[in-house]
This record gives structure tokens, sequence and C-alpha cells, in this order.
């Protein structure tokens, strides 16, 4: 997405919520949705729906990271270290990505912007 003007203040606040919201889980993932339907303006609809794709990913990863441990290890402490691992990244993804919105800086998560943009 190439931003060429400076959002308002109102859709930089949107798009930086996007990003919170996803603090909220599941319920952070439906309102984001909600907000990429219902909202008109271009660069608040980008940021959540990058913010959708952004926790699509993070389940992904998360998954690949520990569904071989769940055969290997007997042991669920090394699970939960990952799974925190994970989690800490995720936070400081969500708190940087919320950063920029709300600057109104023009950003792309690699894979998550690909998949908009098509």
């Amino acid at each position: 997405m190439d931003v060429e003007y400076v959002p308002e203040s109102k859709n930089k606040v949107l798009a930086g919520l996007s990003y919170l919201f996803l603090l909220l889980g599941i319920l952070g993932v439906l309102i984001d949705v909600v907000i990429h339907y219902s909202t008109k303006n271009k660069y608040a609809k980008y940021h959540s729906g990058q913010a959708v794709w952004l926790m699509i990913l993070f389940l992904i990863l998360g998954l690949i990271a520990i569904a071989p441990l769940y055969f290997v290890i007997s042991s669920g402490m090394n699970i939960e270290l990952i799974t925190y691992g994970i989690n800490m990244v995720k936070i400081i993804v969500i708190f940087l990505s919320s950063a920029a919105a709300f600057a109104g800086k023009d950003f792309k998560i690699p894979i998550a912007s690909q998949i908009l943009e098509k």
C-alpha cells in the first residue's frame, strides 16, 4: 500500500487500535474484521486487514513450532517455554505495528501485506 497522504487523526487511531485489538484474542480478530468491512478509509482498512493476517500467521507459526514437540517430548515444560517465546514476539510485533500505525507511517508486514495486495 502506498500512502501518498497523511491520514486523518481518526484513521490513524483506528489503524493503531486494529493491532491492539489482537491482544483480545479471537474477539480482537472479529473486531478487526468488522472494521475492515465497515470502514471506507483505505489506511484503516489496510491496517485492520493486515492485523487479521498477522494473527493468522502467528497462529500458524505457533502450531508449526509446537506440534513436533508433542510427539517427541513428554514433558510440557519445553512446550511452555516455546509458547511464551512466541507470545513475547507476538506482543512486541503488535506494539511496534500499532505505534507505526498511530504515527501514520506506511509499513508492510511481509507475508500479510502480500496477501492483502492480491
